[in-house]
């Protein structure tokens, strides 16, 4: 009978904190509304090239191109998530008297090997490629980075970033 007993009590414990793990996880279900995070271009430069995870490369296209690398940095105005694709961003320019769209070639996030110091890039280029930023408070910093490619006679743009509308809509 105690043996029963102190299986009941550990299975209601274990319901009891596996409920509160739920519970604290909800809160990531949030999506945070992209255009709330006061997204700005923190610094850029040219690349010629950049290496993928698979071995491959992105470089220009055409002779006439060239890509940029935009830092591009926010502050999370809430507990959630921010679901970033490559897809979703680009920029606006006019190029020959035509506001042209150029969408995003990959999105990036780098930081730093703990262990050995070395920097470490990854890139996503698929469109089947995502990824979340898990925002676990408020205020929070984070950053990553846009690979485009432009005409190499671009010299000003409009960054094109993805937002929620702020009414949700029930059908």
């Amino acid at each position: 009978m105690k043996k029963i007993s102190v299986v009941i009590l550990f299975s209601i414990l274990f319901g009891i904190i596996n409920a509160q793990e739920i519970d604290q996880q909800k809160k990531y279900y949030n999506l945070v509304d992209f255009a709330k995070c006061n997204i700005k271009v923190e610094k850029y430069s040219f690349p010629e090239i950049v290496k993928l995870q698979d071995g491959t490369f992105i470089k220009p296209s055409r002779m006439d191109a060239k890509l940029i690398e935009l830092k591009l940095s926010g502050v999370a105005p809430e507990i959630g998530r921010i679901s970033l694709n490559p897809f979703l961003f680009g920029i606006n320019c006019m190029f020959r008297d035509h506001l042209k769209f150029l969408p995003a070639k990959a999105i990036g996030v780098k930081g730093k090997n703990p262990d050995t110091g070395e920097v470490i890039e990854i890139w996503y280029w698929k469109k089947e490629d995502s990824f979340n930023y898990f925002v676990e408070s408020v205020g929070i910093k984070f950053e990553f980075y846009l690979l485009v490619e432009i005409p190499k006679e671009i010299d000003e743009f409009y960054l094109r970033i993805p937002s929620v509308h702020n009414e949700l809509i029930k059908l």
